[in-house]
């Protein structure tokens, strides 16, 4: 309906916020140099926070864009209410890395081991 109306290539309004129509602003530079800087620099987890419909999601995707262009392996972790294991888990699922074990000093390993993988074959590892 949009898109005939408004003579639209795209749809306007998706589940997902889509990176194409991020308005950059002062601050949301900011936040994407911010958080390019933590991944480029290594500095291990990096976290956005910002009130509901500030664009987290969609500058995120921003990030992810980038990074699968320059062939970054991620994992992009939405639910926040999980624990150590579930998250884990949740992590190596999300690169490909197999763990069946419920110890968490296994699942560690595992995903230590999975990770170092996943960087040697990452064309630019991040």
């Amino acid at each position: 309906m949009y898109k005939e109306f408004f003579g639209l290539r795209a749809n306007p309004f998706n589940v997902n916020p889509d990176p194409r129509y991020l308005f950059l602003t002062r601050h949301t530079e900011e936040a994407l140099a911010c958080l390019t800087y933590g991944i480029q620099s290594r500095k291990g987890f990096v976290l956005l926070t910002g009130e509901v419909g500030t664009g987290k999601t969609t500058l995120i995707n921003k990030l992810l864009e980038w990074l699968r262009l320059q062939q970054v392996a991620t994992a992009f972790v939405f639910n926040s209410r999980m624990n150590v294991p579930q998250f884990l888990d949740y992590m190596m699922a999300d690169f490909g890395i197999p763990c069946d074990s419920k110890s968490k000093a296994r699942s560690c390993s595992a995903c230590t081991t999975g990770c170092s993988i996943v960087t040697a074959r990452a064309k630019r590892p991040c």
